[in-house]
Order: structure tokens, then sequence, then C-alpha cells
């Protein structure tokens, strides 16, 4: 699961939001005005999503990934990161992949059985000349 993660996540094939400044104008853009001085807090607000994904990112840059065989272990670099949001973050991409599964053996044992269209169709009529 984690060389799955490591490998997305190189490849940037993950979308993630953008940095705090460049989501704040993307936000006003949308809204089609600019956060005054009374807005401050709606701001911090909508801010929060932003730095949150900012730190996550920190959190896995600073993780160093150790292969040993078949099995892959994550050790931080600094002791100050905590790896909380890295972690919260790949048990809902194996849940997800545990879904995914589930979906797929069900597609699989779903087979079209014929008796089921007794009737629904009918005999063909061959004309005699």
């Amino acid at each position: 699961m984690i060389n799955h993660f490591m490998k997305i996540f190189n490849k940037i094939d993950v979308g993630l939001l953008v940095q705090p400044h460049e989501g704040i104008k993307h936000i006003e853009k949308k809204r089609r005005k600019k956060f005054s001085d009374d807005e401050s807090e709606e701001q911090v607000i909508a801010e929060i999503p932003y730095i949150l994904t900012t730190a996550m990112c920190e959190e896995i840059m600073n993780l160093r990934y150790k292969q040993r065989g078949n099995d892959t272990m994550v050790e931080r670099v600094s002791r100050r990161i905590q790896k909380d949001k890295y972690s919260a973050l790949l048990y809902g991409l194996y849940w997800i992949h545990l879904e995914e599964r589930k979906l797929k053996v069900r597609s699989k044992k779903s087979t079209f059985d014929v008796s089921k269209l007794s009737g629904v169709m009918k005999q063909p009529k061959i004309r005699k000349r």
C-alpha cells in the first residue's frame, strides 16, 4: 500500500489543493470580490483546507522510505514533524482500496442468467410461403 501511495504521489497523480494564497485568489475570483477587513474571519476559515494540505505535503516530504524485501518501512527524518496526516490519508486510501476490491468481486460474480429472459422474449414467428 505504501509503495502504491508513493508511486502515485511522486507522479503527482493526486489532485491536491494549491498554496493558501493561490486558494484565496481562486475563492475571491469565484466570489467576484476580495475579502474585506470585516471578513477576515471568513478568510481564515477559507484558508484552513489549503493550510492543512500544505502541512500534509510537508509531512510526506519529511518521510524516508526503506525497502526490506517485500516490506516497506516509513521513518520520519525530523522528529519535530509528525506523520499524522500522512497516516490518516494512507488509512483512508486503504479503505477505498478494500471497497474497490469488493466491487470487483461482485462484478465478477454477477453472471448473466438466460432463464430470467424467458418472460421478456417471445418465440420467433416463422412465415411459411
